[in-house]
């Protein structure tokens, strides 16, 4: 079983599935970002771009989160996608000067939502053995 403090909660391991997703959501971002200014796309699909990258790291997230504790996908993936999502938003707020619309609560409930289901995903991929 993994090193747990008081609580049962292993805290180290939701950290790190949590950065793990913070990462790739800004890499995604980033490369969101390349291919706006490459095509000149519009303007209107900058939070279907936001929200497709959070779609994808929460998954991510989620995933590697339940594959480094190994029990309760749902739950902790949860946990970690909620963490992710508010360092995201976090983030955001600083770089918008303390401004944000409502697209970012939409935001940290995708990730949050994504993340358990990467979570269960994560729980239920088992490897194969070979006979």
């Amino acid at each position: 079983m993994s090193k747990k403090d008081e609580s049962g909660i292993p805290l180290s391991k939701i950290i790190i599935s949590s950065a793990v997703g913070t990462v790739l959501f800004f890499l995604l971002l980033v490369s969101l970002a390349a291919l706006v200014l490459k095509t000149s796309a519009n303007q209107s699909l900058y939070l279907v771009y936001g929200l497709a990258a959070g779609v994808i790291s929460g998954f991510a997230n989620g995933f590697v989160a339940s594959k480094l504790i190994k029990e309760k996908g749902l739950f902790y993936g949860a946990i970690s996608g909620l963490i992710q999502s508010l360092v995201c938003a976090l983030i955001v707020f600083i770089l918008n000067k303390g401004t944000a619309g409502n697209g970012i609560f939409i935001l940290i409930a995708i990730i949050t939502l994504v993340s358990s289901l990467g979570g269960i995903a994560g729980m239920n991929l088992k490897k194969k053995i070979k006979y």
